[in-house]
């Protein structure tokens, strides 16, 4: 299947979370792939789903800059915006769907979850935000946590 899956990255400098997404027959979203593997390992990965076609849609965590943590960065090469760029480079080369969500969907991404009675299948922190990143995608269809009712 052309573009059927979904694949969500929680971007970082030394390790990344990747879970990826498709329809089963019902056409309801399960999460079928969760990994934890360094930058480079990510960016082949999702080059290797691009050029075999099955991706529709790329979902990462964005990068802020926080001013209470910029002096904790001065001069660091800020590896996870280089994954970010080069995921969204990728995906606009392979006419894929490229979004980038806050870190701040993770906390209401589990009340939703919760709710719907679904549980996360990743182990690890960054498994479980890539996790988290794409069922927020799929479940909310990009609104932001205050235009959401759990109701």
């Amino acid at each position: 299947m052309t573009g059927a899956i979904l694949v969500a990255i929680d971007p970082g400098s030394a390790h990344c979370g990747v879970a990826a997404f498709e329809r089963d027959h019902g056409a309801e979203w399960r999460c079928v792939v969760t990994r934890v593997c360094t930058p480079a390992a990510c960016i082949d990965l999702v080059s290797e789903w691009l050029e075999d076609r099955i991706l529709g849609e790329i979902v990462a965590e964005e990068f802020r800059l926080y001013p209470w943590a910029a002096a904790a960065l001065a001069f660091d090469p800020l590896a996870t915006v280089e994954v970010i760029g080069a995921l969204r480079h990728m995906a606009r080369r392979a006419s894929v769907a490229f979004t980038t969500q806050p870190a701040t969907i993770k906390r209401p991404a589990r009340a939703l979850l919760k709710h719907r009675g679904l549980a996360l299948r990743a182990h690890g922190p960054h498994a479980r935000d890539a996790e988290l990143h794409g069922w927020w995608r799929l479940l909310t269809n990009h609104k932001q946590p205050k235009e959401l009712t759990l109701c």
